[in-house]
């Protein structure tokens, strides 16, 4: 028998995976273990109103979407969204895709060795996308040897 989600837990799932950001990334983004993330998507657990605020200014919807009271989006307006400010290394991302707050909440994570590191390796990527080359997979195996 197939386990029925909330709509919450459904909305929560669908918005992640159109933002292309993994379990990791939003526990990351919200300061959470990535098993609490995992709760709030299969409905084992609803996460606290200022983690709904924080979730709902990531995927800029509403509340009221993100709960499944209104079939709406009604994306949030890009000025300021408060709830996103407050995310921990969230600040300034406001005009950013989830996807791209995502990656710069983590970014700000490394220390400045872990950071060098990774603006090396986009570097060496951007490049070789440039001349349609591939990144050799030694290059790929140092980067991800690097831990945080």
């Amino acid at each position: 028998m197939k386990k029925e989600f909330t709509p919450f837990a459904q909305r929560l799932r669908e918005l992640r995976k159109e933002a292309h950001m993994t379990q990791v990334q939003m526990a990351q983004a919200l300061g959470l273990e990535r098993s609490t993330y995992a709760y709030y998507e299969i409905g084992t657990t609803t996460p606290a109103y200022f983690i709904l605020g924080r979730i709902a200014a990531i995927f800029r919807v509403s509340l009221e979407y993100l709960i499944g009271t209104q079939e709406d989006k009604q994306y949030m307006r890009l000025a300021e969204p408060p709830a996103l400010m407050r995310v921990p290394g969230a600040e300034g991302l406001a005009g950013l895709t989830p996807e791209e707050q995502s990656f710069m909440v983590m970014f700000r994570q490394f220390d400045a060795g872990q950071r060098a590191a990774l603006l090396a390796y986009s570097l060496r990527l951007v490049q070789a996308l440039g001349e349609k080359k591939q990144i050799a997979p030694e290059e790929q195996d140092d980067l991800s040897a690097r831990k945080p």
